[in-house]
C-alpha cells in the first residue's frame, strides 16, 4: 500500500495509514541552566475511541485561553472544527463514514494529536 503525506492543522505530518499519527501527548522542554527537564502532559480526555455515536473531548488541564480544536478524514478534510474556548464537548458522530480521523488541538503553545475510529 502506497502511503501518502498529508501536511495538516498546525504543519503536522501525517500518512495516509495513520502510523505515524499516534501520538497522544504533548513534550513540554524547560531549560534549567545546562540541564533540560522533559514533562509529558496530557491536554484532552477523548472517549469513547472507537466511537458510533458521541465522541466525548474533555480538556483536562483548563487554563482559560483559547483552544482551536479539528478533526480531520485521512483525506484532508476538515470534518469538525472549534475555534473558542471549551472545556467539554460532546460531538455527534453517527452520520460520519466509518474509518481513522485525526483529532488536533492547541491551546498556547500546546499541541495535541489523537487518532479516533468512527465504527
Amino acid at each position: 500500500m502506497k502511503r501518502i503525506k498529508m501536511i495538516a492543522l498546525f504543519g503536522l505530518l501525517i500518512w495516509s495509514d495513520g502510523l505515524s499519527a499516534q501520538n497522544q501527548q504533548v513534550n513540554t522542554v524547560k531549560e534549567l541552566g545546562k540541564v533540560k527537564e522533559f514533562k509529558t502532559v496530557d491536554l484532552l480526555k477523548i472517549y469513547p475511541n472507537p466511537v458510533s455515536e458521541y465522541l466525548n473531548i474533555t480538556q483536562q488541564q483548563f487554563d482559560g485561553s483559547t483552544s482551536q480544536l479539528e478533526i480531520i478524514d485521512l483525506s484532508g478534510h476538515t470534518i469538525y472544527e472549534v475555534k473558542e474556548t471549551f472545556t467539554q464537548l460532546s460531538i455527534f458522530v453517527g452520520n460520519w463514514q466509518k474509518g481513522i480521523y485525526m483529532v488536533f488541538f492547541r491551546q498556547g503553545d500546546a499541541k495535541v494529536m489523537h487518532k479516533i475510529v468512527v465504527h
